[in-house]
Parts: structure tokens; sequence; C-alpha cells
């Protein structure tokens, strides 16, 4: 394999391996408050969007304790999002490996 093949392999390897293992989640949490004075329960959700290391998502996702009326907390996988990053690592290796392997290669060789 050409060294400036492995490189390109090396780098875009590396940052696919990285999309790979921090994956986006969205999240729901729902929690139950009880107010004191009227003894009225409230429900409060928050909604997130972030990223989490692929085994501690593996570990959250199969927590399914879900009761009726009780805290819980759900995820769920952002898959456009994580396929997006993949299109746009491959993509750029793709362009880079034309660029620099091939396109500057021929320059060179034209010039010696």
């Amino acid at each position: 394999m050409k060294r400036c093949t492995q490189k390109i392999l090396l780098v875009f390897g590396l940052l696919l391996l990285m999309v790979f293992l921090f994956i986006p989640y969205k999240s729901v949490h729902v929690k139950y408050k009880l107010d004191p004075h009227s003894l009225t329960r409230y429900k409060m959700t928050t909604h997130q969007s972030r990223y989490m290391f692929v085994f501690r998502y593996l570990k959250l996702k199969s927590n399914k304790r879900s009761v009726p009326g009780t805290d819980h907390d759900s995820y769920v996988l952002n898959k456009y999002l994580l396929l997006i990053e993949m299109i746009i690592v491959i993509t750029l290796a793709s362009f880079d490996y034309f660029l620099f392997c091939v396109v500057l290669k021929k320059k060179r060789l034209g010039q010696k």
C-alpha cells in the first residue's frame, strides 16, 4: 500500500472510529414532583440531545424500569446525525485521497 494512502486511512479511520465510539442520542427525562401545599403531582419532562460513549448508551438503553407514575429516563439513538457524520468523514477521506495522492502526485511526477 502506498505511503500516502496509509496516512489517509490512519487519520480518517481514527475519525470514523470516534464517530462510532461517541454516538449522538436524544433523551427524555420524566420527573414527578408533589406540591406540599395542594398535594398536586406535577410531571416535569426535559429533553436533551448530546453525545455519549457507545457502551454507556447500551447500558442505559438496556435498563427498562419504567413504571407509570415514577421517575424514568428514555434514550434514543439519533440515527440521522450519526449517518450525516459518517457521510462527512467518508466524503472528506475520498476527497483528501484524490487531492493529495492522485492530483498532487501527478504534478510532482510531471515536474521531475
